[in-house]
C-alpha cells in the first residue's frame, strides 16, 4: 500500500509539472486522491479476509491437533490389549 501511496504522490508531482490549468490540476488531484482511497479499501478488505483465514487455518490446526492426540490414545489402547 504504501508503494501505491508513493506512486500517487509522484503522479501528483507530474501532473503538476507538467503545467496543467488549476482546474484540470484539481480534477487530476481529487482522481488520484480516490484512487488511493480505493486502494486503502481494498487493502483493508484483503487484510480482513487474510484475518479470517488465518484463524480459520487455526482452528483447523487445533482440530487436527486434538483428533492426532485422540488417535494416539486409541493406538495406546490398542496396543497393550
Amino acid at each position: 500500500m504504501n508503494t501505491f501511496l508513493k506512486a500517487s504522490a509522484v503522479a501528483l508531482v507530474a501532473v503538476l509539472a507538467a503545467g496543467c490549468s488549476s482546474n484540470k490540476t484539481e480534477e487530476k488531484l481529487a482522481a488520484v486522491e480516490n484512487t488511493a482511497n480505493q486502494a486503502q479499501q481494498t487493502a483493508q478488505q484483503a487484510q480482513q479476509t487474510a484475518q479470517q483465514a488465518l484463524t480459520a487455518a487455526q482452528q483447523a490446526q487445533q482440530t487436527a491437533d486434538e483428533a492426532n492426540e485422540r488417535a494416539a490414545r486409541m493406538v495406546s489402547r490398542t496396543s497393550r490389549k
